[in-house]
């Protein structure tokens, strides 16, 4: 059976993970060449993304507790999801 809401959720769940690993990318980036070029200005960017990332990772955090109870996900969607909210705790 169908579950439309279940994919949108997943896919919001994606979007988001897509989202922080795009930044979390970005800012190693930007801590390298802020080491490299002893950039000051650039080194607080670095550390205000940081904060960034927790914020986007709370948010997935959220979503996917919501997701779990308000969706009763089968095994491999629960295992996905929790396999989701241990990835980016390590991103």
């Amino acid at each position: 059976m169908a579950r439309p809401t279940l994919d949108s959720e997943l896919n919001v769940i994606a979007s988001k993970v897509t989202e922080m690993g795009t930044l979390i990318e970005a800012t190693i980036l930007e801590s390298i060449k802020a080491l490299r070029d002893q950039d000051q200005a650039l080194a607080t960017k670095v550390i205000d993304d940081g904060e960034a990332i927790d914020d986007i990772e709370d948010e997935i955090n959220d979503i996917c507790f919501k997701f779990i109870a308000t969706q009763n996900p089968l095994a491999g969607d629960l295992r996905y999801v929790i396999s989701i909210m241990k990835v980016i705790r390590d991103l």
